[in-house]
């Protein structure tokens, strides 16, 4: 059987043990989340039966995905193919796209804390269970992107605390650990994000509700025009896309 416990986290990675019995995942019960904490998410299969020949080349993905010198250099997930995977954590790496995630239609929670990720790309509309999002000090730096996370349906807790966009560096700091969100910013990430019901470690008031409202009408009487970061956005592709 294989352990169901596989974290890709900077210094710590969970060996997989394998014995001669029959392949099959089993499915464990996954707890509630928790609205006071940070998760430490891991991997969780339903129960299904897979070949040899299918477990050895699923395993062969994360063997590529965890290689390098050490096992905060994971970059690249857009071969990742664990279409039944409840929780994916890999903080404290290299990674700056989140394509791959597409293919993980039953993810309900994501931890990519501490990644150099500008783009949130890879997000879909069947992602219809993921609930927890932690994207803290990555590099998202425009309402554009935080937008794009309209289409999963079942988030309710995001983390952007030390993203650019929120006032932040993209980078862990030290001096000020507990640094206050932005009242403003807040009100503007649950105006796009009405579903969401705890940003980062604050849960939504019913104030923030209320304002949210208003200047969700308001972009409507105004028209939301987001040319300027799609422009943006374009340019930081390119700019990763380079040799």
């Amino acid at each position: 059987m294989l352990k169901s416990h596989f974290n890709l986290q900077k210094d710590e990675v969970e060996e997989i043990e394998e014995e001669p019995i029959s392949p099959v995942y089993h499915e464990e019960q996954v707890g509630e989340i928790s609205p006071d904490e940070e998760l430490v998410p891991v991997f969780k299969f339903p129960e299904r039966r897979l070949n040899k020949g299918e477990i050895n080349s699923r395993l062969g993905v994360l063997g590529k995905i965890a290689s390098g010198d050490g096992y905060n250099f994971i970059e690249d997930i857009s071969n990742i193919d664990f279409p039944n995977l409840d929780s994916l954590y890999l903080a404290g790496n290299k990674i700056t796209s989140l394509l791959g995630i597409e293919r993980l239609k039953n993810l309900r929670i994501l931890h990519v804390r501490n990644n150099p990720i500008k783009l949130l790309n890879g997000f879909d509309s069947e992602h219809k269970k993921l609930q927890y999002v932690n994207l803290r000090n990555c590099k998202v730096s425009t309402l554009k992107q935080v937008k794009k996370l309209r289409v999963l349906t079942a988030l309710e807790i995001l983390i952007l605390k030390g993203c650019p966009y929120m006032g932040g560096t993209g980078e862990e700091d030290a001096e000020n650990p507990e640094e206050e969100d932005n009242a403003e910013l807040r009100v503007e990430v649950l105006a796009a994000l009405p579903r969401v019901k705890r940003l980062n470690k604050g849960a939504i008031t019913p104030e923030e509700r209320t304002e949210a409202n208003d200047l969700m009408k308001q972009w409507i009487e105004e028209g939301e025009n987001d040319e300027e970061e799609l422009e943006e956005e374009n340019h930081e592709q390119e700019s990763i896309e380079e040799p």
